[in-house]
């Protein structure tokens, strides 16, 4: 994905995604920034329109007879770029640097070219990220419980 040549989207699900994640250039940089991150800039609804916009390469993917776990990986890129992108200053620049769009028309891509695997490698991904998010929910219940334990501790002496 580091190659975001505009040649490289051709089609016009492949414009958009380059649109929304890398067609501006950011002057005296190598670095290419998208529309999606300038909307998400707008604090409040910046990040849920970006969503929204995202959401149509999804939907190809859908039209385009992509499996379900292909899909939910394909969600998922949204989601994480949308919840994290909605935190000021660092998700904006969040926004920049992850490209949902466009690791989701790659994902498009890949999936036309070998479905099985694509599949395959779709299903470690999702069971590795649930299980970092279960791992993550375990950890914060514990700092609440500890966190608790401590102000009822603090309380009672």
């Amino acid at each position: 994905m580091s190659n975001v040549k505009k040649e490289n989207y051709s089609d016009s699900l492949g414009k958009l995604a380059w649109l929304l994640d890398a067609s501006i250039k950011v002057p005296f940089t190598r670095w290419r920034i998208g529309l999606d991150g300038l909307v998400g800039l707008i604090p409040g609804v910046g990040d849920a329109v970006a969503g929204v916009a995202s959401m149509w390469i999804v939907l190809a993917g859908v039209r385009r007879g992509a499996p379900f776990t292909v899909v939910l990986r394909m969600l998922l890129n949204v989601a994480v770029e949308t919840i994290i992108g909605s935190i000021p200053i660092i998700g904006d620049l969040f926004d920049f640097v992850f490209r949902a769009n466009l690791r989701n028309m790659d994902l498009i891509r890949q999936y036309e070219k070998d479905p099985s695997r694509t599949h395959k490698k779709s299903r470690w991904n999702l069971i590795l990220t649930l299980a970092l998010l279960v791992l993550v929910l375990v950890l914060v219940i514990w700092l609440a419980f500890s966190l608790l334990g401590w102000v009822w501790g603090l309380i009672a002496a």
